[in-house]
């Protein structure tokens, strides 16, 4: 059985959480989560709970406002397993 990457699962997330007319064409390691995802604090709020639920961590606030990109987000991950 084939793990999933941490950008695959991080992919999984943004899915699940994102509203129904996001366009998920643009999700990309180097998509900025508030331009190209149009992401707003309430929204980045959300999926930092989701992906804490996903991968079993918990972010400190001071850590969520660094994140950019979705790349920025998977490098945080990989980096705090």
């Amino acid at each position: 059985m084939n793990k999933m990457t941490t950008y695959e699962r991080l992919t999984k997330v943004f899915t699940k959480v994102m509203e129904d007319d996001a366009d998920l064409s643009k999700l990309a390691p180097e998509a900025d989560l508030f331009k190209d995802l149009e992401l707003n604090s309430i929204g980045l709020l959300y999926m930092a709970i989701a992906i804490e639920e996903e991968f079993g961590i918990s972010f400190k606030n001071e850590d969520i406002n660094t994140f950019r990109t979705v790349q920025d987000v998977v490098n945080y991950l990989d980096n705090n397993k």
